[in-house]
């Protein structure tokens, strides 16, 4: 079920208008959100609080494969649409429709293009990768958008670390062919 915090990316921008002139700061962010953790939850309270309205865009499936590879996301793009904008520090949410497989300089332009077209106050990141952070923050002063990324302050775990976690302990212990009774469910 969608519930109406999930808009286009079209009306996202004509929303974002309002809240402006409305005199409302509003803040963007993106990601996978595959599987939700604390860290997620922590860093969106964190931005929600930079701003009025924060609005969250999700990277589509095609994208999050050619990023993490054919077995993520584990949850598809509308379910983790829905969990996002179900989510009390969220305002809006946006699927995110980035082709997969871009180059570097095709991703730049789309990030650009986006930013333009949704002019948010300021863009933020949660990223474990500086140069990811620095890329962003590059795109977004060209689209004359300000940004700001915690490196890392609030994400304590990522979904890539809860996945591992997971197939390590449903690895059989001890040479046995026996998987612990935690993953036997699964």
């Amino acid at each position: 079920m969608l519930n109406n915090s999930i808009c286009s990316r079209s009306d996202a921008a004509e929303l974002i208008k309002r809240y402006k002139s409305e005199g409302k700061r509003v803040v963007f962010t993106q990601g996978v959100f595959d599987i939700i953790h604390p860290g997620h939850i922590n860093a969106l309270w964190h931005f929600k609080k930079l701003g009025d309205i924060l609005i969250v865009g999700i990277d589509n499936d095609a994208n999050v494969r050619s990023l993490k590879g054919a077995e993520r996301p584990i949850n598809p793009e509308q379910r983790r649409l829905q969990v996002i904008s179900n989510l009390k520090p969220v305002d809006h949410a946006i699927l995110l429709n980035i082709p997969p497989d871009l180059s570097p300089q095709e991703l730049s332009l789309y990030a650009k293009k986006l930013y333009k077209e949704l002019q948010p106050d300021l863009i933020t990141t949660c990223s474990q990768s500086s140069g990811f952070s620095h890329y962003i923050k590059g795109v977004a002063k060209s689209a004359g958008i300000s940004h700001l990324d915690l490196a890392e302050a609030y994400l304590e775990m990522s979904t890539t670390q809860i996945i591992g976690n997971v197939i390590d302990q449903c690895k059989p212990k001890g040479g046995t062919d026996t998987q612990s009774s935690s993953c036997a469910a699964l």
